[in-house]
């Protein structure tokens, strides 16, 4: 009987094994393919726009054949010297698709970068709130989180995002922790979407840089356009980081 209980043991050992290397490949197999989709998108992005003509009031060439494979792709967002250098996605009235699918609409554990459903898709508007995963190895908004180092910013100060008609440069000008717990005293700024008044914008501009982890010297007034980054932070439950920028191009 001890003999049948061990080889009992053994078997089930044996396919817990399996079980368990057959996720762990599934999982790295997906990771896989996602950066291989990825590598595709910035291939065939960065071709077009060395081959393409820019015609006022069309969409950029390096963005116009991927709109046209899909068009939930509403921009682009890359910070310089750092690898977020991703397609942007918007879908009315939704968050979270394209928080767990691909560019091609598989699933996806790290998704993509995605434009607030209250924001205009075509970046028009004071305000844009975009979200992404952080990811543990650093894909989507995985390296957001080394803005809390004032070292990294200062290497770091420039967000560029491009809508599908025009690109775009905005300066880092604030950084800081929230959450999304409606109970704690945390700063709601992803209530701010669209400042209906000067009083709104005033709200969220001073509140932003009252929270920021450190001064960046960039500063904003009524009427400049800001972009804001949101992923989440784990110093807290339901935390987030925020990346703010002021647009100066």
């Amino acid at each position: 009987m001890r003999g049948k209980a061990k080889g009992a043991l053994l078997i089930s050992l044996i396919l817990l094994f399996a079980i368990v290397a057959f996720f762990l490949y599934r999982e790295l197999k997906g990771r896989s393919v996602s950066r291989e989709n990825l590598e595709t998108l910035k291939e065939e992005a960065s071709e077009a726009e060395a081959t393409g003509e820019y015609v006022p009031g069309e969409i950029l060439p390096k963005l116009a054949s991927l709109h046209e494979e899909n068009p939930d792709l509403v921009g682009w967002l890359k910070i310089p010297d750092t690898i977020l250098d991703y397609p942007v996605m918007w879908t009315a009235g939704d968050n979270d698709y394209y928080l767990s699918h691909d560019f091609y609409g598989n699933e996806s554990k790290s998704g993509l970068l995605v434009l607030d459903k209250r924001c205009s898709p075509d970046g028009s508007g004071m305000h844009l709130l975009i979200h992404g995963h952080n990811m543990k190895a650093g894909d989507m908004f995985g390296q957001l989180g080394d803005y809390v180092s004032e070292k990294f910013y200062l290497k770091h100060r420039t967000i560029l995002y491009d809508t599908l008609y025009e690109e775009r440069e905005y300066e880092v000008m604030s950084v800081f922790r929230s959450s999304i717990n409606e109970n704690d005293t945390d700063f709601k700024y992803y209530e701010y979407i669209n400042f209906s008044s000067e009083d709104d914008f005033n709200i969220y501009y001073l509140n932003a840089k009252a929270a920021s982890l450190y001064e960046t010297g960039v500063f904003a007034v009524y009427g400049d356009e800001l972009i804001t980054l949101s992923t989440c932070e784990y110093s807290k439950e339901n935390g987030r980081l925020v990346v703010i920028g002021r647009r100066v191009r």
